[in-house]
């Protein structure tokens, strides 16, 4: 595991640069290592990216952490990747309205 580049992974998550983390996150460690966090942020920045399949696959390696302990927010995010991104109301993205109503939802 590279700590440097999953901190420059985080900044560039933080700035909005998700192509950047996904990549960094993506290198800081090897396909066989447990790092749920890593994992987590990565498939987030790939939801951003409209990248879902991947985003899922990185969901599910996070998965395997089981010290990581966001075993739920990660189940729902993989839901939402293998959804093509889309919730269960069919909305696009991170803010949505439905019914009438906005919605705010984390990758």
């Amino acid at each position: 595991m590279n700590s440097q580049l999953i901190q420059q992974g985080r900044a560039a998550y933080r700035a909005g640069d998700f192509s950047a983390a996904a990549q960094m996150l993506g290198a800081a460690k090897t396909p066989n290592e447990i790092m749920g966090e890593a994992d987590h942020l990565r498939g987030n920045a790939l939801m951003h990216l409209g990248m879902y399949a991947e985003a899922a696959e990185a969901y599910a390696a996070a998965l395997n952490d089981g010290a990581y302990g966001k075993r739920g927010a990660l189940l729902t995010n993989r839901g939402k990747a293998r959804g093509g991104g889309r919730l269960h109301h069919g909305c696009p993205g991170v803010l949505c309205s439905y019914p009438g109503r906005f919605l705010r939802h984390a990758f």
